[in-house]
Order: structure tokens, then C-alpha cells, then sequence
């Protein structure tokens, strides 16, 4: 379902940027996964936390430190190479760089949530 949503939006961004609002497409990128990500966990561990309690160490599976990690190095990445290295230009290869490792992700995490992958 989530790669369904990611190129639904992706088909919206790219006809908003053909639009003439590329800034408002490359806004829309960054800002509707790590809304989704901030208000789908927050809102989860934020119930967890009002029902049971603080939340341990043991209680974060594989997949949810999997999921931190992907969306943390991405959007570091994706500051790092945007604002220091292209001077806010988005290349093609950017681009295909971050469709390549969401697509590697998902696939990852497809393999560990049927327990091909053990971590």
C-alpha cells in the first residue's frame, strides 16, 4: 500500500512541478513522507506511551529501527547532497538515487517482515 501512495505522490510532484512550481514539488518530496512517518509513528508511540507506559528498548522490533534508520539516513543524505554539494539544484542522478534505495528498502523490509532477513 505505501509503494501505491509513494507514486501516486510521486505523479502528483512531478505534475506540479511541470506546472511551473518546482520549489512547492521539491517542498512536497521532502515534507509528505516525513509528515506521514512523524504523525503515523508519533501518533502510534504517543497511544503506546498513554496505555502503557514509557517505551524500552526491547520494545522497538527490527522493522521500527529499520524504519528510523532508512528515513534518517535519506533525508540526511538528501540535505547533505541538496545543500552543500548541488547549491539546492536537483540532479536526474539525485533523483534516481533516492527511488533506487526507497525501492532497496522496500524490499528489505518486505524480506524481514516475512522473516526471510534476520537481524
Amino acid at each position: 500500500i505505501m509503494s501505491f501512495c509513494f507514486l501516486l505522490l510521486q505523479i502528483a510532484n512531478v505534475a506540479i512541478a511541470r506546472r511551473g512550481n518546482p520549489s512547492t514539488a521539491v517542498a512536497a518530496c521532502f515534507a509528505s513522507p516525513l509528515f506521514n512517518v512523524l504523525i503515523g509513528m508519533g501518533g502510534s508511540l504517543l497511544l503506546h506511551i498513554g496505555k502503557d507506559g514509557p517505551i524500552h528498548k526491547e520494545h522497538l522490533s527490527a522493522g521500527v529501527i529499520s524504519l528510523i534508520v532508512a528515513l534518517l539516513s535519506t533525508l540526511s543524505l538528501s540535505l547533505v547532497l541538496v545543500s552543500l554539494f548541488t547549491k539546492f539544484v536537483i540532479k536526474k542522478w539525485h533523483s534516481i538515487t533516492l527511488l533506487v534505495s526507497y525501492s532497496a528498502f522496500t524490499v528489505y523490509y518486505c524480506l524481514l517482515t516475512a522473516h526471510v532477513v534476520n537481524v
